[in-house]
Order: structure tokens, then sequence, then C-alpha cells
């Protein structure tokens, strides 16, 4: 069904870009996170313990994102010559 596509797309999606940004989380831990969301069931933890996790996900993959941009800014090539930004 178009709904089973749609569920299997954002899945896969989201597993892909934890892959990429290197982040090891437990799937079976996001789909259960998911379930309860989505059947309003009482959370496993706290709002303020989620909100912790998230912020630090978020402090982890900021920190990423500039040691990535430190490193092309220390690139001497021209690979860049002439594409406007």
């Amino acid at each position: 069904t178009d709904e089973a596509k749609l569920g299997y797309s954002v899945g896969y999606q989201v597993g892909g870009d934890f892959e990429r940004q290197k982040i090891e989380i437990d799937p079976d831990l996001v789909v259960a996170g998911v379930v309860a969301a989505l059947s309003r069931a009482e959370p496993k933890l706290t709002g303020e313990q989620m909100r912790a996790e998230l912020r630090t996900l978020r402090e982890t993959t900021d920190a990423g994102e500039n040691d990535a941009d430190s490193e092309g800014d220390s690139d001497s090539g021209d690979s860049d010559a002439g594409d406007p930004e």
C-alpha cells in the first residue's frame, strides 16, 4: 500500500541519515519510540531526559559538521574556483 511504502521510506531515510552521520543508535529503540508516540503511550523517559539526549545528539552532530567544514577550509585546491556560493 502507499501507507506501507511511505512508512518504509521514512524509516530508510532516517536510518540512512544516522548512518551517514556515523551515529550509533539501536533501531529497535527508535521503532519503539515511534510506536509509543503514535499510540500516545506513556514515554519510557521524562521529557527532560529526552530533551537532554537530543541536545547531546545535536551538539555532537554540530561539532562533527564543524570539524568537516574546518577540514574543507584547509583544502588548498581550486575545486570550487568559479563556483558562486
